[in-house]
This record gives C-alpha cells, structure tokens and sequence, in this order.
C-alpha cells in the first residue's frame, strides 16, 4: 500500500527520561507470568489469523469497485429517460388522436348509411 510518507522528513529527537525515585524495578517473570503471556500471544495470534482471512476478502474489492463503477457509467441518464418519456407520450397522444379520427370517419359513415 502506497503512503505519502516520507521517511527523510521525519525528524526523531531523543528524549531524556528523568527518573521520578531510584527504587529499582523487578523484572524477573515468574513461570505464571510467562504462562500468561504465551496464552495472550497465543490469543493475538488466532485473531491475526482473523484479521488476514478478513484481508484476504477485501483484496478483491478494487477491482470489484470497478466493475460496479462501470456499471453505473453504463445506466441511462435523467436526461436520456425524460426524452423517451416524452416521446413515448407523444406517440400515445398521437395514437389516440388517430384512433379517436378513425372512430369518427367509421360513426360518419354510419350514419351515412342509414
């Protein structure tokens, strides 16, 4: 994936840590420490397993993108449906219109005859 980052702008500063009492820190695990940790590792690691099944399903989702984007540019527009509209609406005033002289010419005649 393609960033706007660019490494030679960052600027790292180092930072004094001052300490706040001199007592020192045990950092000796105990074997339930340990225990514990391997069980949370265990556990971030079923859900990376969780997060790359879920990537591995997004992967093709530009190209779909695309293929509904061409789709869309593919539908007939506002302008496009309003004319045929149109001249469906004509057509049928205009057969209308035609019938309604047929009827009239078929009546005259009618009544010519009798």
């Amino acid at each position: 994936m393609a960033t706007n980052f660019d490494m030679e702008k960052l600027q790292l500063r180092p930072t004094r840590l001052h300490r706040t009492h001199s007592a020192k820190v045990d950092t000796r695990l105990s074997k339930a420490d340990i225990g514990e940790m391997e069980a949370k590792i265990a556990t971030l690691n079923a859900h990376m397993e969780h997060v790359r099944a879920d990537l591995g399903r997004l992967a093709d989702v530009p190209e779909r993108l695309g293929r509904v984007e061409v789709q869309v540019n593919n539908l007939p527009t506002k302008d496009y449906l309003s004319g045929k509209l149109g001249d469906l609406l004509r057509n049928t005033v205009l057969s209308i219109g035609l019938i309604v002289s047929i009827a009239g010419v078929a009546v005259t005649a009618a009544v010519k005859l009798l």
